[in-house]
């Protein structure tokens, strides 16, 4: 195979996902020169996140691709978070009346996302090599990009490249990128479901000892289930016979009897994930920026992933669009993802306990908390994070002491009253 082009594009983009098919596309609508490049010639479905919190599509409209994603990804708004405790339905929480500007979240199907943002992409203009594969390498000091296709090889020298490659990305090793992972506290496991009948302008959410289901309607019926649970519980559903069976019925024996219908089928595969935030490490660089999960992906049983890929891309699009002078950007931006990354991270470090764990301690310790939301709905912002999103938020020792009501005075505690409305406190 010889080489048969050589390409100067201003941005050379690897990954043409959620991160990758989004910046390409705002950056194009900035006026810059944008390949995209995708290993597939296909999106498969496996199991991803396939909602977008509140703050995510606040994102998204900043964005300009909101509609876009409702229309052609036939993305489900989901203005309501149901909650079902002791098989009883709770009052639903309304994001709209706390939050008139980020007023509901999305539900829908992670291909159809990948491929209506490609499609958007193609449209305004980006060039896009997919089915391909890349070698890295500079050359007199550029990065020059060989990208191998079926017709031949095409060489890319861009002034700056992207790695949105996911979380084993090819671009993080090239450029010496390093991950660490936390030790693992629970597990998360997805199975997509047809023929619930569930309610779809809702998040629900089921509670049960020792963990809960999170599940997001799509269309058509469609429902993504989240099981989190223990480690050893999720490694007993994966191995057994028929795992989204067992996942459907911890759903159920959640809820009040008859709650879902008893006709449904499993369209996909069980997984189970730990729920481990991945931090990532990257050397100085003055035209490599790692986004989306190849920069970082958070605990996935807190379901910020889409969210933080599009927060990813507007950041970045801001600091190309104000930069004349391109070189300082990687570094900044990765010091800006580190800092709004840290405090998701240790938001989702705050909430391990009380959402597997079962006991006395920590019974007292839900019970504190519960009590702590009389006095400060908010927990100091961080009650709200799915809606407001983790920018203007600093995840302090103090902060933590007070989201988990340790900072409260015995005569506070004993003086609070019950809850009188549900509040999102994940």
């Amino acid at each position: 195979m010889s080489t048969t082009s050589q390409l100067t594009p201003d941005v050379a983009i690897v990954g043409g996902g959620v991160a990758g098919s989004a910046l390409a596309i705002t950056l194009r609508r900035q006026g810059l020169d944008v390949i995209l490049i995708e290993r597939s010639e296909r999106f498969k479905d496996r199991i991803r996140g396939e909602t977008i919190h509140p703050w995510g599509t606040n994102e998204l409209r900043k964005l300009d691709l909101y509609d876009a994603v409702v229309s052609q990804a036939q993305a489900q708004p989901q203005l309501l978070w149901q909650t079902y405790r002791d098989r009883e339905t709770q009052d639903p929480y309304r994001w709209a009346d706390d939050f008139p500007n980020v007023p509901n979240g999305l539900g829908l199907g992670h291909v159809a996302l990948q491929e209506t943002l490609l499609a958007e992409a193609n449209r305004e203009g980006v060039l896009i090599k997919r089915a391909a594969s890349v070698i890295f390498g500079r050359a007199e000091d550029w990065i020059r990009l060989t990208v191998a296709l079926s017709a031949g090889e095409v060489s890319i020298q861009p002034r700056l490249l992207v790695g949105a490659d996911g979380n084993r990305s090819a671009t993080r090793a090239w450029m010496g990128g390093k991950t660490t992972s936390d030790p693992p506290h629970h597990h998360i496991g997805g199975a997509l479901i047809r023929g619930l009948g569930l309610t779809t302008d809702r998040i629900h959410q089921a509670f049960f000892e020792g963990g809960f289901v999170f599940v997001s309607p799509q269309t058509n019926d469609l429902a993504r289930l989240y099981l989190v649970c223990s480690s050893p519980r999720a490694m007993e559903i994966q191995s057994s016979p028929n795992p989204a069976r067992l996942v459907v019925e911890t759903f159920r024996a959640s809820l009040p009897d008859g709650f879902i219908d008893d006709d449904w089928e499993n369209l996909g595969p069980v997984g189970f994930f730990p729920n481990a935030c991945v931090t990532v490490s990257t050397p100085p660089s003055r035209d490599v920026v790692l986004i989306g999960d190849a920069s970082g992906h958070n605990d996935p049983s807190q379901g910020h992933g889409l969210s933080l890929a599009f927060h990813d891309v507007n950041v970045l699009a801001g600091l190309l669009r104000s930069e004349t002078e391109w070189a300082s950007v990687p570094d900044t931006f990765h010091k800006l993802k580190g800092a709004y990354f840290e405090t998701l991270r240790q938001h989702a470090h705050w909430n391990e306990r009380q959402a597997t764990e079962t006991g006395p301690e920590i019974d007292e310790l839900r019970d504190r908390i519960a009590r702590s939301r009389e006095i400060d709905p908010t927990a100091g912002g961080f009650a709200g994070i799915l809606a407001t999103g983790p920018d203007g938020l600093e995840a302090t020792p103090e902060a933590r002491r007070h989201y988990l009501g340790e900072d409260l005075s015995a005569v506070n505690l004993a003086s609070a009253q019950s809850l009188q409305r549900t509040r999102i406190s994940m």
